[in-house]
């Protein structure tokens, strides 16, 4: 299949898929007559620049929120 990389450059690709490991980042494998390879891009740039492959993002999994706090007391770790 064919996509649009970061840079703007048409690339063929083997596959393309939300990667579970990496919620937010679509992973795109290539391979060449030498090796295969793999790289990620975030789904909201894959999307603006392959928008005809939207679809693919859909199953990715929900990214979660950051967390922040403040700390309001702590002891020394007695080690």
């Amino acid at each position: 299949m064919k996509i649009i990389d970061i840079n703007g450059n048409e690339r063929d690709c083997v596959k393309a898929f939300p990667d579970p490991s990496y919620p937010g980042y679509m992973r795109v494998e290539f391979q060449t007559k030498i090796r295969s390879h793999h790289v990620w891009y975030p789904i909201d740039e894959f999307v603006k620049n392959n928008p005809e492959l939207e679809s693919l993002s859909k199953s990715a999994p929900a990214v979660a929120e950051e967390v922040v706090g403040v700390v309001s007391s702590s002891t020394e770790l007695g080690l």
